[in-house]
């Protein structure tokens, strides 16, 4: 499991900047719509936390329901992080390392 794209192992010898125009170029060829899917789930975590607001106002629930229903919206945002970066990102870098006559440009 990764927990940021610079460790990919497609990506090893190059420094940061290499690797994060690499991650860009490979994610803008091969995966077109995780800026979307990322934009959906921001805006479904804000639609969420909005309702949790009304229904605790609503149902009169205890002071310290935020305190318990924040942070899941934010672990379940890292899980979607971790999901796009072992998932989709990953396949789009690969595909993007294996396309035939693809150099790596470390001299930069």
């Amino acid at each position: 499991m990764y927990f940021k794209t610079g460790n990919y192992p497609e990506l090893d010898g190059l420094n940061k900047k290499q690797k994060n125009e690499f991650v860009s170029d490979a994610v803008k060829l091969h995966n077109k719509w995780v800026s979307l899917r990322f934009y959906f789930v921001i805006a479904l975590l804000f639609i969420c936390s909005f309702y949790v607001a009304e229904i605790e106002v609503a149902l009169s629930l205890p002071d310290w329901t935020p305190w318990v229903v924040f942070p899941i919206f934010g672990l379940c945002f890292y899980i979607y992080l971790l999901w796009e970066i072992n998932g989709a990102v990953l396949k789009a870098v690969t595909l993007h390392s294996n396309q035939p006559n693809k150099q790596i440009n470390q001299d930069k």
